[in-house]
């Protein structure tokens, strides 16, 4: 697993890239809007279902997103790896007695 930053860096990253997982990203702000809107299938009225198909909304959305988010990390990642140097730099230098600053 990554660290947090790189996630939310990748996570950024994925919302700024237009080739990425459209679909997905218009799926959540949909959602969003519908759980905003005053209009639903189910009222609010009705106290436990009205939140209920809110809350399905957001998490059809939600888990869309989190799948195409980790294709979309999948695929970077592959390319991040081709573009890393595949040599290790030494720990030491040797320098012949010369001081080197």
């Amino acid at each position: 697993m990554q660290r947090p930053a790189t996630d939310l860096a990748t996570t950024l990253r994925f919302f700024l890239n237009p080739k990425a997982g459209f679909f997905a990203k218009l799926f959540l702000v949909l959602a969003v809007l519908y759980v905003i809107m005053p209009l639903d299938l189910v009222p609010d009225v009705v106290v436990i279902v009205g939140w209920l198909d809110d809350l399905v909304a957001l998490l059809g959305a939600g888990t869309g997103l989190l799948l195409s988010l980790r294709r979309y990390q999948r695929d970077q990642g592959g390319a991040l790896q081709a573009r890393r140097p595949n040599y290790v730099a030494p720990a030491v230098v040797e320098t012949q007695g010369t001081e080197v600053r």
